[in-house]
């Protein structure tokens, strides 16, 4: 199915149940560590791997891709891009088996979800509409967060055609139920650029602030 708004998707999810969270002045989420009490409530300013808050805990997955994507930044220097520029490139590209498309295509998927709560609660699927598939932020502690970029061509150390590429988010929810307008924040704790599908090439960036 092709979401044109934004990208198309392909969904995996696999729930994994975890401990419940419990408000902390300061909490780790992954290998980040925050401290309540040097953020304000709503701040977006000061700690940079705060991609969201709000007070609404039900979300999209196509809106929990949207608000992680502006971390997504693609060389200038891509050699398939020739002399092409602003609007009119359109690189990533749809999978040959989709139509064409009139601006970039990225795909996304849930890999995985950590649950803190209700299992069935944490998940709720659009039969008609997957990316319109709900995430309860409540229930849930971290998400697995994949994207995918094809491109017709590999232009590098053994060029071939049809070229597949991929990043990984860790994304964690942290709780603030003393911020009343917006208990639920999204941080995105480490990413991984992918290549090749061979481990030593991940580009790996893990946020320390």
């Amino acid at each position: 199915m092709k979401e044109k708004a934004l990208a198309s998707l392909l969904l995996v999810l696999i729930a994994c149940a975890c401990p419940g969270r419990r408000a902390a002045a300061e909490q780790r989420l992954g290998s980040f560590e925050i401290s309540a009490e040097d953020v304000p409530c709503c701040d977006h300013v000061s700690v940079q791997a705060v991609v969201w808050s709000g007070r609404d805990s039900l979300m999209t997955i196509e809106d929990l891709a949207a608000y992680c994507g502006p971390i997504l930044w693609f060389s200038p220097d891509e050699p398939l891009l020739g002399d092409t520029e602003g609007k009119d490139i359109r690189l990533p590209e749809p999978f040959p088996f989709e139509g064409a498309s009139d601006r970039p295509v990225v795909y996304f998927r849930v890999r995985r979800l950590m649950v803190s709560g209700d299992e069935e609660a944490a998940y709720v699927p659009d039969p008609t509409r997957r990316s319109g598939s709900v995430i309860d932020l409540s229930d849930v502690a971290a998400v697995d967060l994949d994207y995918f970029f094809y491109y017709h061509a590999e232009s590098g150390f053994e060029g071939h055609a049809h070229d597949v590429e991929s990043a990984e988010f860790k994304v964690f929810v942290w709780e603030r139920p003393e911020c009343t307008d917006c208990p639920y924040n999204l941080v995105v704790t480490r990413v991984i650029g992918k290549a090749h599908g061979v481990l030593w090439y991940d580009n790996t960036l893990s946020v320390d602030e």
